[in-house]
């Protein structure tokens, strides 16, 4: 077994993000890049920026393997 310790999964929707992805939303929305990165802090349900950055993290697969790796984590009973 390897006693490898693996990294902490972030628990902020914008740490899973790629490089480049707020840019990318706020020209997609219209927004400055600081209204997507306030957004995206405050983990605002149902703005516009938070939606887009689900999607994005659903294409990509990252929030899939977000939560294949919480199930594992996960305590047993």
């Amino acid at each position: 077994m390897s006693s490898e310790v693996a990294p902490p999964i972030p628990k902020k929707l914008k740490d899973l993000l790629p490089h480049g992805a707020q840019k990318e939303i706020a020209e997609v929305l219209g927004l400055s890049k600081q209204a997507v990165s306030e957004a995206l802090t405050a983990q605002q349900p149902g703005h516009p920026a938070v939606v887009r950055a689900g999607q994005m993290l659903r294409e990509l697969g990252i929030l899939d393997a977000v939560q294949v790796i919480n199930t594992l984590n996960a305590p047993t009973p």
